[in-house]
Formats: C-alpha cells, structure tokens, sequence
C-alpha cells in the first residue's frame, strides 16, 4: 500500500475472500457489521440516520437477498466512515428553523461570534439549565444518558455526565 493510500479511507474487495471491505486511515478494517457499528460509539443522530438508511434498503430489497446484505453493509461502512469525519469536524445534527437561524446569526454578528460559537454557548446554557433541574429533583448533576450517547461521548473524549 503506498503511503497516499494510507492517510484516506477507501473501500475494495479483499482477494482472499472477495468481501468489500473499507480500510480506515490507521489500517484498521470494517467489513460493515453491527458489531463494528456499535464498537464506534457513534452519535445517537448518526445512529438514527443509519436506521433510516437500513429502513430504506429494507424496503427496496427481497428479504434475505444478496443485494439486501451487501447493501446494508455498505450503509453501515458508510456510516462508520462519516461518524469518523463527524469527531474531526465537528459536525452535529442539529437543525433550527429557518426564522431562528436567521435571527442566531444576527445576534451572533452582534455580539462578535461566530454562528457556530453563538449556538454553541446558548445550548451549554440550555444544558447547564437542564443540569440545574436534574439537582433539584434527582439530587444529582447527571444528565440520564442512553448508552449510545455515554459510548460517543466516550469515543469523543468526554466523560459520561459532562458536556
């Protein structure tokens, strides 16, 4: 493998047993199984858009067909690939109503931020809130997370009850 390759993802098929196969930059393999879906720890949006992407190949495929596996498993590289470039950028699913997006970038022009920075520091807030809330009547800061959301925070760095 030359060293361009090795600094990109990419998929092929594997001589030895003809699987498709995507080789992350590091060299590590991933066939597109559920196991490797849930060793990534992936954001629970992420998580959902694979479901509706699996859904769709469901949908549109004979039941236990060739085309139905090899399908569902590039659905699942896929996602283990962008779930990959997500903890590099960034990148999250939020989405906010046009009206409110407009209005955010103005204040956030306004107060000399970026959109991004602005959104960032009103959702701390709004956590930070929430936090304040879960004391009163839990007795404890700790959000309930699922264990998707306590495994992608894991894989980002994060600890389990900390933003």
């Amino acid at each position: 493998m030359s060293a361009e390759k090795s600094r990109r993802w990419h998929t092929f098929v594997r001589k030895a047993d003809g699987k498709a196969v995507l080789r992350a930059p590091d060299g590590r393999e991933y066939e597109g199984t559920v196991a490797e879906v849930r060793a990534e720890g992936m954001a629970p949006w992420r998580r959902r858009m694979l479901a509706d992407e699996i859904g769709v190949a469901w949908r549109i495929t004979k039941p236990g067909s060739e085309e139905r596996a090899w399908i569902v498993a590039e659905r699942r590289r896929d996602a283990i690939r962008y779930a990959a470039f997500d903890k590099i950028n960034g990148f999250t699913a939020a989405r906010l109503p046009s009206s409110l997006a407009i209005l955010a970038e103005a204040a956030a022009r306004f107060m000399g931020q970026d959109f991004d920075e602005f959104v960032a520091e009103a959702v701390e807030a709004q956590i930070q809130g929430t936090r304040d809330v879960c004391r009163q009547e839990t007795g404890t800061y700790d959000l309930p997370l699922t264990r998707h959301e306590r495994a992608a925070l894991e894989r980002l760095g994060g600890e389990g009850g900390a933003a």
